[in-house]
């Protein structure tokens, strides 16, 4: 955690660059620019390739040094030095492929970088089962991350070459006004990118600074865990972000308010059973996964405090943020991410010593909710001229409503029939809030012109999963 808490920061030499790439391969997709996508990705290459450089630098000088600013105990020392060296390395080098993912997505090709994720997700999880099994450490866990991110920037360039066949590469093609028109648009996503580094690392720097490293991984744990659980909505995002974009080169912005109440509505949607669930059988989750119970004990009380950040900010509002950069009116965003950004880290230096993780749990939820779940959806409202109170309610109170009889049938559940002793009654637990909240959203929170679709959609892949 402390690796990648320190290697991530490298995304802040990106200048914004990479969202730049998905906005304008959007637009100039949309008009039918052909030659200004082979500038757009010649112009990200060039830049990203003399970056990459500076970065392998900066990351031969940090593994000599950075031991000194964390408590890391002295038989870890010579492998955190190591693993900073190798991470560091690969992050700098794949920041050079990152142009050709920001276009898929920009082409609105999802199906396809969806697949490369997926794909270089289950070259890690699984290479890194099979390492833990035969018992090796943390080097060789390191060898294995820089793996898979090499297998899937190959696949992106695959990708893109398959999308766009018409892409060249030759350095006349980089231009330096390409270059100043996606540094105009990136600058405000390099002050949201500072925001993020923050919002991500300063918790995890500052308990390691001030609390022992374990302490790192107990609050790190319900971190991850509603990371990974939101992660489709996340991927959401990127849809409403290119999507607005091509609505704003057609001059279609009356479709944009509709975009957002129905697509942070639907995420929201799909993300509270899983809040449910974690609610009331989140403890039992890491009881039964992690087997320790001192996770157990100072992990499983941080999820709820958590979960309503996570539910109200990020599923129910990820896409609010995701169309003010495809409209380019994300400014407004990425102050008040700054904003919320430097209150965090200033609050948890106050906090931490005095209240440790719990109190770093509580910072970060709150924040996050006053930030991304209420301003951030004000100012679109205000960019679209759109009543603030409608958007709120068309995307929150039917999804609640649905969450309510859930909530009620999991606390009975728990109280009765699955107490979660097991890994078996966890995933039953889950299954049957599923079945008992899906059905009821399905009528009370998809729109009706949209009913049909869905239907449509799980009778297709029921149809590819039945025998021929």
């Amino acid at each position: 955690m402390l690796v990648f808490g320190l290697i991530e920061n490298y995304w802040l030499f990106d200048l914004g660059l990479r969202s730049a790439a998905v906005k304008y391969s959007a637009h100039y997709r949309a008009t039918g620019e052909t030659a200004k996508i082979n500038e757009l990705i010649n112009t990200g290459v060039v830049y990203f390739s003399f970056v990459a450089l500076v970065l392998f630098g900066i990351s031969l000088v940090l593994s000599r040094h950075v031991d000194r600013v964390f408590q890391v105990s002295p038989e870890y020392r010579a492998p955190f030095a190591f693993l900073i060296a190798l991470v560091g390395t690969s992050w700098a080098f794949g920041m050079i492929f990152n142009i050709f993912t920001a276009c898929l997505e920009g082409f609105q090709r999802f199906e396809l970088s969806t697949r490369i994720a997926i794909s270089a997700t289950v070259v890690r999880v699984a290479g890194t089962a099979v390492l833990l099994f035969l018992g090796y450490g943390l080097i060789a866990l390191g060898f294995l991350v820089v793996a898979s991110q090499v297998f899937g920037y190959a696949l992106s360039i695959l990708a893109l070459r398959r999308v766009f066949p018409e892409q060249r590469f030759s350095l006349r093609m980089a231009r330096l006004a390409m270059f100043k028109q996606m540094i105009a648009y990136g600058v405000h996503t390099l002050t949201s990118g500072v925001a993020t580094q923050l919002l991500n690392q300063a918790a995890p720097l500052l308990i390691g600074h001030f609390r022992p490293a374990a302490y790192v991984g107990y609050f790190s744990l319900p971190v991850r865990l509603l990371q990974y659980t939101g992660d489709a909505v996340d991927r959401v995002g990127l849809i409403t972000s290119s999507s607005a974009a091509e609505l704003v080169a057609k001059e279609e912005r009356d479709a944009i308010p509709r975009l957002g109440m129905y697509v942070n509505r639907y995420c929201l949607t799909l993300f509270l059973p899983l809040a449910v669930f974690l609610l009331f059988y989140g403890r039992e989750l890491i009881r039964v996964w992690i087997r320790k119970p001192d996770f157990v004990a100072m992990s499983a009380p941080l999820v709820p405090v958590l979960l309503i950040g996570t539910t109200l900010a990020i599923a129910g509002q990820v896409n609010s943020s995701s169309i003010l950069y495809g409209m380019a009116r994300h400014r407004g965003y990425a102050r008040g991410l700054l904003v919320e950004g430097i209150a965090l880290a200033t609050a948890l230096y106050f906090v931490v010593p005095r209240f440790g993780i719990m109190g770093a749990a509580w910072a970060t939820s709150v924040l996050m909710v006053l930030d991304r779940g209420i301003f951030t959806p004000w100012l679109l409202c205000r960019h679209l001229d759109f009543s603030f109170g409608r958007y709120m309610r068309s995307i929150y109170l039917r999804p609640m409503l649905a969450a309510a009889p859930a909530a009620v049938f999991a606390y009975v559940l728990k109280a009765t029939a699955l107490p979660g002793d097991n890994l078996i009654q966890v995933l039953a637990a889950g299954a049957a809030i599923a079945a008992v909240y899906y059905p009821l959203a399905f009528f009370l929170c998809v729109d009706s012109q949209h009913r049909p679709l869905v239907v449509h959609w799980i009778a297709r892949r029921s149809k590819k999963l039945a025998p021929a």
